[in-house]
């Protein structure tokens, strides 16, 4: 797990083209790890209408779970996954190890048309029913239909809860979803997206949380601190690590030399250079003895021990044996690995279901649902 920094409203960007693949924990061995033909893998259990965007070498396209590349969505330059039965997609561009160069990118629908004949200069996400691009009017909001409802801002992040951070000449506050302002705040603050009701906003160089009337429910006094997650937060003071509740008072005292978030009631954080895991009353549920950990997502939860990744559940036992190199969260069953520079799928047995054969894959979805 890498280092956690924080996503504030002035931040810059920069955003890759080649769309965030999971690199931190491994993977597994013969038939259940080692890459296996494609008439060997057991699809029974696993929704084959999943999608997937997939790149090999400079050519990104659409698969299921069956491996089967979708005719219709291909020989992109960049595709992003589908989130709201829209994808970010790109034909345009030079790939340069990866990254796109120069692309001009564009919304496709189910049938790989473009419904919108809209383009921008950087990836675009759907989610809660609008999405932010750029145009030549600066960030602006669009809905499913394509119109433009706002622009003229100098940013706007992504929706949450209804409501988008945003930037407009010496306002600053959060706009709804017809892009008006739903409220302001000083324009000194640095702003972020609401989680669980809180929206974490640094003043005068610490961290507090805003309500959604711009009231402070607790007071800056964080030198960094992070999003609710299931009802806590990530708080940070003098190099070490802990969790507030929603009221402001310390729930796991800071003690930590590093922490994810909570997920599934157990948390991955580090402690003498050893990751391990907590319940939500700071319980040591798993013993610190992994080099870098993830979050638990279907009970299951990719450790890296030396150079290699496996998979435990959220007793500590080794279910997918540690033979990746990186490895991403388990959704619907299965999770992107890598093995030998190569990225695949595997199921929860650690079976391969999409063959370690593609330079980048982003996690199966349905593409109807919201996939920011």
């Amino acid at each position: 797990m890498t280092n956690r920094f924080l996503f504030f409203f002035f931040f810059l960007f920069s955003i890759s083209c080649s769309n965030p693949s999971p690199e931190t924990p491994t993977r597994a061995k013969k038939g259940k790890g080692d890459k296996t033909s494609q008439t060997e893998i057991d699809l029974s259990g696993i929704d084959n209408t999943l999608l997937a965007s997939v790149r090999k070498e400079n050519s990104w396209s659409f698969i299921h779970p069956d491996g089967k590349r979708l005719k219709r969505l291909k020989g992109y330059t960049y595709a992003q996954n589908y989130s709201e039965s829209y994808a970010c997609i790109s034909k345009t561009g030079r790939v340069l190890e990866g990254e796109l160069l120069g692309g001009q990118f564009n919304f496709i629908n189910s049938n790989g048309m473009n419904p919108f004949k809209l383009s921008f200069p950087k990836p675009a996400t759907f989610n809660e029913e609008r999405a932010v691009v750029i145009t030549e009017r600066g960030y602006s909001v669009i809905n499913k239909k394509g119109e433009i409802l706002a622009d003229g801002f100098e940013q706007i992040l992504p929706y949450s809860e209804g409501v988008a951070a945003a930037k407009k000449g010496k306002d600053l506050g959060y706009i709804d979803k017809e892009g008006k302002w739903s409220f302001k705040v000083d324009n000194s603050f640095l702003i972020d997206e609401f989680h669980e009701g809180l929206a974490r906003t640094r003043k005068d160089g610490k961290v507090g949380y805003l309500d959604k009337e711009g009231n402070w429910a607790i007071q800056p006094k964080w030198e960094d601190a992070f999003h609710f997650v299931e009802g806590l937060a990530v708080v940070q003071e003098n190099d070490q690590w802990g969790f507030i509740d929603k009221e402001g008072n310390t729930a796991i005292p800071l003690q930590y030399e590093n922490v994810g978030d909570f997920s599934e009631g157990l948390c991955n954080v580090k402690k003498n250079g050893k990751w391990g895991y907590i319940d939500k009353k700071g319980n040591t549920v798993i013993d610190f003895k992994y080099d870098e950990s993830r979050h638990f997502k279907e009970g299951l939860a990719g450790v890296l021990t030396g150079k290699k990744m496996g998979y435990i559940d959220t007793k500590g036992k080794m279910i997918i044996q540690a033979n990746f190199s990186a490895g991403g969260d388990f959704k619907y069953g299965l999770c992107v690995v890598t093995q030998k520079k190569k990225k695949g799928v595997i199921d929860k047995t650690g079976q391969w279901i999409i063959p370690a054969e593609y330079d980048d894959i982003n996690p199966f979805v349905k593409h109807t649902e919201s996939n920011p």
